[in-house]
């Protein structure tokens, strides 16, 4: 740069080669770069041009010292967070919110809005963050700021496009040959990688793809089941047991070491949920399912890995599924498709025509409020309240069942009639706070997690396959079973059963009651928290506690869901209006 500016990089670049060609470097030299070397000399080639090219998951800092000039940039998936504070006559930035608030300019004070969106399940919000005055830039953007404010560009977005392919056959092999060129840059590792895996369709995609490239070399594949005592048989619908399904996929791939993670009790995490707060500065989504993976974590950093590889975002794009519904060629105007998958599905799945019909077509095209209604008479729920117990009045003060509607989210049930556009959304700007959590684990727990699905690449081939490429046969998610049989045994290629997360959770959340119990009246004494949370119904939920498993069963999405995410919540208000202290 001359000595008229400072950058700093942190993350990795998973397309070297192809920027090495472009800008002309010798391969021995880019065998010896530093990925921050060559995202800088990109930059300086191509300036504002130079984000669209990079691929992997990073964040950049660039300051023009001539210009005064400050450019943030993210990677296109938002695989690293960048938030940023502007103060008076300062701008500081971070990947991490802790980084961010160890300077005592930087205000740690909540955004009850955001955070009420948190609670609503709003995934939408793009630049705010759960702390007010504190921004992110976001998911394929970037920010150039000066002295006259801040400027958010989006650099990326996937792109429409035919892919000129004619047969089923020949999207098969276009999709491998992006699945193994999503995989290949992510091995990139000093010490060798793991794969947190299970017996769907998404993470075995993963760990075959790495384990047919590293042959002969060993690869770790690490896999949650249940504790022995509580463990049941699958069902016809439900996969509680991930871990047959992984040793028939170790079979087929003899380099494969399986770890099986069968705690019964509790996580570190879960005994002391200001851990959480601690680490990452910020709740989680699921924290009855975040306890219950985070012994995959801990497996995989004692077996001295620092990088872990997992099948996130393979439902929006390679295993894609959910718009191929019957009941979405029906609202599309194909019903001679309809009835030739229809008549599939009875054929394959051995179901009477009837029942497919009632339940894959009729119960889904159902109005909202009827669907509302069938699902509060099952005790399931169904509106923003349900989410984490939010406050009625709350909602109302802050009007988030209208910015939910605004900003494009809560649409369970909806057959998208664009399902590129529904689809790109929910890849590139839904859930930037998940994205937060989960780019910040490097700093705290030394593990990077990947996600090969999530390769840009990857995705926008799989945006611009034709719908009729993933339901076919009365096979729902079909492109990916096709492309995956070449890798994977039958026993996860063709299985139909939908994996439970955390399938002894009852159990687990049992364990957490009397904390739960001895935190409702601390939640309660919080000005903000009590206005948040729905108090009368938390209370109520804790009070009435279901006396078995099949009661509990009837009542999965208020206790595991609504009911933990709400108590996470009001800890977490807690935590930060105690200055952070712990634990509870």
């Amino acid at each position: 740069m001359g000595g008229h500016g400072r950058f700093v990089f942190a993350g990795r670049l998973d397309n070297r080669e192809e920027l090495g060609e472009a800008l002309g470097i010798a391969a021995a030299a880019l065998r010896e770069m530093a990925d921050s070397v060559l995202c800088l000399q990109a930059l300086e080639r191509w300036n504002l041009d130079a984000p669209p090219r990079l691929e992997g998951g990073f964040a950049f800092a660039l300051w023009n010292e001539r210009e005064r000039t400050l450019l943030l940039g993210r990677d296109k998936m938002g695989g690293r967070p960048l938030f940023y504070h502007r103060g008076d006559g300062f701008i500081a930035f971070a990947t991490t919110f802790n980084g961010l608030f160890c300077l005592p300019q930087v205000p740690r004070t909540i955004d009850e809005v955001v955070l009420g969106d948190f609670l609503a399940l709003n995934f939408f919000e793009e630049r705010r963050t759960i702390y007010r005055d504190v921004l992110r830039v976001p998911s394929g953007c970037y920010a150039l700021c000066d002295a006259r404010g801040t400027r958010i560009e989006t650099y990326w977005t996937p792109r429409r496009r035919s892919l000129g392919l004619k047969t089923h056959e020949d999207y098969v092999e276009a999709a491998r040959e992006q699945l193994d060129r999503a995989v290949r840059p992510m091995l990139r590792s000093e010490r060798p990688v793991a794969v947190q895996c299970s017996s769907g369709l998404d993470s075995p995609a993963v760990a075959a793809t790495a384990a047919r490239m590293l042959a002969p070399a060993r690869l770790a594949v690490i896999v949650r089941v249940p504790p022995a005592a509580l463990r049941t048989a699958n069902s016809e619908l439900r996969c509680l047991d991930e871990g047959p399904g992984v040793r028939a996929l170790a079979a087929m791939h003899p380099n494969m070491d399986v770890t099986e993670v069968d705690d019964g009790g509790l996580h570190p995490i879960d005994h002391d949920p200001a851990l959480r707060f601690a680490i990452n500065g910020m709740p989680v989504l699921n924290p009855l399912n975040h306890g219950w993976l985070s012994g995959t974590i801990d497996r995989a950093v004692g077996q001295g890995h620092r990088v872990m590889l997992e099948g996130g975002w393979g439902n929006f794009s390679l295993t894609w599924g959910r718009n191929s519904s019957l009941h979405g060629l029906l609202v599309r105007g194909q019903p001679i498709r309809l009835m030739r998958e229809l008549l599939a599905l009875r054929r394959v799945g051995r179901q009477p025509f009837a029942s497919v019909f009632r339940h894959r077509v009729l119960r889904r095209l159902a109005p909202s409020w009827l669907r509302g209604w069938r699902r509060s008479r099952l005790g399931l729920g169904f509106g923003l309240e349900h989410g984490g117990f939010v406050d009625p009045q709350f909602m109302r003060e802050h009007g988030l069942q209208d910015r939910v509607r605004a900003l494009g989210g809560w649409n369970e049930g909806r057959v998208d009639a664009d399902p590129f556009a529904a689809r790109s959304k929910w890849l590139v700007r839904s859930n930037e706070i998940g994205r937060d959590w989960q780019g910040q684990t490097p700093a705290f727990l030394g593990l990077e997690k990947r996600s090969p699905l999530g390769d840009p690449r990857l995705i926008e081939f799989c945006l611009n396959v034709p719908e009729e490429h993933y339901l076919r046969g009365g096979w729902t998610r079909a492109l990916a079973r096709d492309v995956l049989a070449d890798r994977v045994p039958p026993e996860i290629y063709a299985n139909r059963k939908v994996g439970v997360q955390t399938p002894e959770w009852f159990a687990r959340l049992s364990l957490q009651r009397e904390a739960i119990q001895r935190d409702v009246a601390r939640i309660a004494a919080s000005p903000l928290a009590s206005r948040m949370i729905d108090m009368r119904r938390l209370r109520a939920a804790v009070e009435h506690w279901p006396a078995d498993g099949e009661e509990a069963e009837a009542r999965r999405a208020e206790l595991s869901a609504g009911l933990t995410r709400a108590v996470q919540i009001g800890r977490f208000i807690s935590w930060v209006e105690g200055g952070n202290a712990g634990p509870f």
